[in-house]
Formats: structure tokens, sequence, C-alpha cells
């Protein structure tokens, strides 16, 4: 499980450098956050290892696609890109981390997309083939985009599982031929009957830590998911 590294071009700052770095970025008092714990990231030694697709790191680019379905419901992919929101995940709040809750990753939400097909379609007309490659759920274990067969013009269209390819077996969410996990990366839609966002980082806002490094003060559970302010957070790291 070597291609999710976690990783990023703000990797392993301090929580003094941090709190320095979102300064640059506006006021964190009127910055919300989404904050929750990455269940797959696992302790290793004494470093994080990431089981899971999703967050996915490979390509210098977080994007968060296959975990957290209805959290990303919460806005419409037009809200998403066009508010100013961040992403928080946590390490798992439990007795293999030591009771100690600390920052995996947090990233800006640059961009969101309301279909895996879209996505796909963004990078490639960008010029990212090569990040697409190397998120591909056809070719990675870990990866967390599905390639789609042929154009698909219509949303309908994009949340049909049988127009992508399917990911390779051993893949998180397809362990075994019978495992159909992996559909719903594709056609989730919320309670609030919208589809599940695809949400892309902004690399200059995007940061990782590969070890327990910048840590809750008050740990504890996240439920689903917490909303807060960046600034509610920020204040809770030591």
């Amino acid at each position: 499980m070597e291609d999710n590294p976690i990783t990023s071009a703000n990797a392993q700052l301090s929580v003094d450098e941090l709190r320095q770095r979102i300064g640059q970025a506006g006021d964190p008092g009127v910055m919300e956050v989404y904050a929750y714990a990455v269940t797959s990231v696992e302790p290793y030694a004494d470093l994080f290892l990431q089981t899971g697709s999703g967050p996915n790191f490979a390509g210098g680019l977080i994007t968060l696609c296959t975990c957290k379905h209805e959290m990303r419901t919460a806005h419409s992919s037009q809200q998403w890109s066009q508010g100013d929101f961040w992403i928080a995940g946590l390490s798992s709040w439990d007795v293999k981390f030591g009771k100690r809750q600390s920052l995996v990753y947090l990233m800006r939400v640059a961009a969101a997309y309301d279909s895996q097909a879209a996505l796909v379609e963004a990078l490639r007309q960008s010029g990212r083939n090569d990040i697409v490659e190397s998120k591909s759920a056809s070719a990675n274990v870990l990866g967390d985009l599905y390639l789609p067969k042929k154009a698909l013009p219509t949303l309908a269209d994009r949340l049909i599982v049988d127009n992508y390819l399917p990911p390779i077996l051993g893949h998180a969410h397809h362990g075994h031929p019978q495992d159909t996990e992996w559909e719903a990366d594709i056609r989730h839609i919320g309670k609030n009957t919208r589809p599940a966002a695809l949400l892309v980082g902004d690399p200059e806002w995007s940061f990782t830590w590969d070890r327990p490094m910048v840590v809750r003060s008050h740990p504890g559970p996240t439920r689903s998911c917490r909303r807060w302010t960046l600034s509610h957070l920020l204040n809770d790291l030591v």
C-alpha cells in the first residue's frame, strides 16, 4: 500500500508555523472547517500509514472522493468551490494512538465536482493526465478516481456505475469480486438529494503530517464530522 503516502508541498509544519501560514490566508475566524477522523490512517512505528483510498495524496494533489460521502453532500459542488471551506483530517482518538489526536492533513477546498467523470475531465483538460494516472482506481489499490468508459454528457449518465471502469481487484473498496463498496464512490446521493461532491485541495493551502506532530489539546470523538471555524481548530492545537 505504497501508492498513497501522506505528503504535500507543505509537510511537517509545527503548530506555530501552521498558524503563521494560515494567517496569510485571511481571517480564520470566518473560515469554516469540516473536521473528521481518518479511520483508515493507522500507526506504523512512529509514523502514520494511510491504508485507504481517501483522502488521496498521490500526484501532489489532495483529493477527497471516496470517503465521508455524506459530509460531502453538505453543499453542492458549486457551493464548495465558491465558499471558503477547509477540510481537516485527524487521527483516530483511540488506544492505538495513545488516546492522542493529531492532524493528518488540512486543506483548503479549491474546487469541487459533482461526479467522478467531471473531475477526471477537468484534470485531463488542464494537462494533468499524470495525476489521473497516479490516482486511478483501475491501476492503484488506493486510487480514488474512477475512469469513465466514454463521454458522459449528463449528470444522470455520470452517476451510473456501469459507465466506469471498475477498480483493480484488491482495491480498498473492491477487495474481492463481489465487493461493491466502490459503487457508492460514484453514485452516492445524500439525504438532502445532492450527490456527494468530489473535493480538490488547493496545493498552496494543503498541509500534511506523516507522524503525530500537531496535537489537539482537547481530543475527543468527532462523530461523523465536526463543523467549526478554522480559528476554533487552531486554538485547540498544540
